[in-house]
């Protein structure tokens, strides 16, 4: 993710209301976790 995506996705949660350690937390899972094709398919049929 660059810099610019990761600023405007602080941005735009900071002005959700999302507090600091949420958004570090956040930010991280999107960098680091690699769902599977199993994992995705079950979240989108909830």
């Amino acid at each position: 993710m660059t810099a610019t995506k990761a600023t405007n996705i602080i941005i735009k949660l900071t002005q959700e209301g999302w507090p600091a350690d949420k958004i570090n937390e956040f930010i991280v899972f999107i960098e680091t976790h690699r769902p599977s094709e199993d994992e995705a398919m079950g979240i989108l049929k909830k």
